[in-house]
């Protein structure tokens, strides 16, 4: 798993089996996040999967969902975005979305991405922040 930071973020957590950790490299891509194109507003916040929605139905590329990292976070997210070439990513709602790291999966993997998403959301959800820091940085409280 570890290359992309994503994945070892996922790995990290130790909550995903093995199989479920496959799974995402086996059927995702990387994207590389691009500054949002100055024709597209910017989506408020936890609206990601009608952001992807609605620009898929404009013509802004293919609907992807998967996990992604803030820039200096380690807590992988569920996210949601459109891509053009199947290599980057455009997101209408996050910021310094070139400093973000996007693994994604096709939408025929939607519902395999939604129990996934549950796992990984109640792992973090369900740590305090000392523990959560701790484990994802590396010991650091």
């Amino acid at each position: 798993m570890i290359g992309h930071p994503v994945l070892t973020a996922l790995a990290d957590l130790d909550v995903l089996t093995p199989a479920d950790l496959e799974f995402i490299r086996q059927h995702g891509r990387s994207y590389r996040g691009i500054l949002l194109p100055d024709e597209i507003e910017p989506w408020p916040r936890h609206r990601c999967l009608d952001a992807a929605d609605a620009l898929e139905d404009e013509g802004w590329g293919r609907y992807v969902r998967g996990f992604a990292l803030r820039p200096g976070s380690r807590a992988p997210l569920m996210h949601a975005w459109t891509s053009r070439d199947r290599a980057t990513a455009i997101d209408a709602v996050w910021s310094d979305q070139p400093s973000c790291r996007y693994w994604g999966l096709d939408r025929e993997h939607e519902a395999e991405l939604e129990r996934l998403t549950e796992i990984v959301n109640r792992a973090i959800e369900g740590r305090s922040r000392p523990a959560w820091y701790g484990a994802v940085f590396g010991g650091l409280r």
